[in-house]
């Protein structure tokens, strides 16, 4: 069923499948072979809820830096979302990572909406990541995945207006205030993506060695 609604979607104005070498790592099987990070990485992780209301959240070395919500039909706002976790990678001399919530269902209409969105952040991630020389690591997670590390595994299969109350006490707490109810999960997404094994695999040996050596205070 999931595929049927899928190709449907794909078939929809609007809807832009990624050519295979473009397409992000994807932290949805792998999750149960991979193990976490035992601390966040040293890196930057914009972490992105799709719709056309986008929760956003940029962590820097595992803190929140900054987050809110953003109408996706609007590019020069992503552009300045995107622009602001690329300087902070700049800055502190770190990888940076995107990382999206994987479209996992509901009506064709739904899919082809969220697909739609992803793609708004997608393009304008690559132009500007390119240009910034992060060669555009992005990485797929999927609901379930981020859900049972940050919320628990109780919540894995429940709606999201079940859920959303539970993201945003979680949400509130990592920033220290009130969130949005599509910044709240985005914010989850970056502690989750903080540590994610596939957000190591993104950022490269080198950076991989550095978050080592920062945890043990060890040269590697």
């Amino acid at each position: 069923m999931a595929r049927r609604r899928r190709a449907e979607a794909l078939k929809l104005p609007g809807f832009v499948s990624l050519p295979p070498a473009a397409r992000p790592v994807r932290a949805v099987k792998r999750a149960k072979r991979a193990r976490p990070a035992p601390k966040p990485w040293l890196a930057v992780v914009l972490a992105v809820d799709c719709a056309n209301r986008s929760g956003w959240a940029i962590c820097v070395r595992g803190k929140l830096h900054a987050s809110g919500e953003l109408n996706t039909l609007e590019p020069e706002a992503i552009a300045g979302v995107i622009a602001m976790a690329l300087e902070c990678a700049r800055t502190e001399a770190l990888p940076c990572v995107l990382v999206l919530e994987d479209i996992w269902g509901g009506s064709v209409s739904t899919i082809a909406g969220l697909g739609a969105a992803r793609e708004r952040w997608l393009a304008v991630w690559r132009e500007l990541a390119a240009a910034a020389g992060h060669k555009g690591k992005v990485v797929l997670v999927a609901v379930s995945t981020w859900r049972a590390a940050i919320l628990g595994a109780g919540f894995v299969g429940c709606e999201r207006e079940q859920v959303r109350p539970v993201e945003q006490a979680m949400a509130a707490g990592i920033k220290g205030g009130a969130v949005g109810p599509d910044e709240a999960p985005a914010i989850c997404l970056g502690r989750y993506g903080a540590q994610a094994a596939d957000v190591g695999k993104v950022i490269g040996v080198r950076a991989r060695k550095a978050s080592l050596a920062a945890w043990t205070g060890r040269r590697t």
